[in-house]
């Protein structure tokens, strides 16, 4: 029957057990009961140290299994970061190539318009210079005309004039 309480009575009650067996056993000075409740009351304390040491073996694997789990979250923290710095260095790359995309598009439109301006220029001179040779032109053909005019009376002067000579010289 004793058996079956070793096997039965753990914990607080197998320690429990483990003491009153003990202590009838000195009293009735049956020494195998004595030794059975001392040997109860030992393999309920190395119950108790086994489960104790068997908690602080899972505690150890589970810190063990935390601190892997912080080095990979860390190590993913830093490959992130590096990531995100990567990014933002490409973006600062883009960023100044479209800046000096449209410092160059400015500059060409700047040029452009300048080159419209000294074009739009250029053609008011050279539409003045036509304007001013037009107005030479045309005060040429009316000098040329009064000329014309003028040697046309002139010639008929003279002719009048060699009428009146031949004239006056047949007389």
């Amino acid at each position: 029957m004793s058996d079956e309480h070793e096997e039965l009575a753990g914990g607080p009650l197998g320690t429990a057990i483990g003491k009153v067996k003990t202590a009838v056993g000195t009293l009735v000075g049956d020494e195998e009961l004595e030794r059975e409740g001392r040997l109860q009351t030992a393999s309920v304390d190395a119950d108790r140290t086994a489960e104790a040491q068997a908690e602080e073996a899972e505690q150890a694997r589970e810190a063990a299994a935390l601190e892997e789990a912080r080095a990979e979250l860390e190590k993913e923290r830093a490959e992130l970061r590096a990531e995100v710095e990567e990014a933002r260095q490409e973006a600062q790359v883009e960023q100044a190539a479209v800046a000096r995309q449209a410092e160059v598009e400015r500059q060409a439109a700047e040029q452009e318009r300048r080159v419209r301006e000294a074009a739009d220029r250029q053609e008011a001179a050279a539409d003045r210079a036509e304007d001013a040779a037009e107005i030479r032109h045309d005060a040429a053909v009316d000098d040329a005309e009064r000329l014309a005019a003028a040697a046309g009376q002139a010639a008929n002067q003279a002719d009048a004039l060699e009428n009146q000579v031949d004239q006056e010289e047949q007389r």
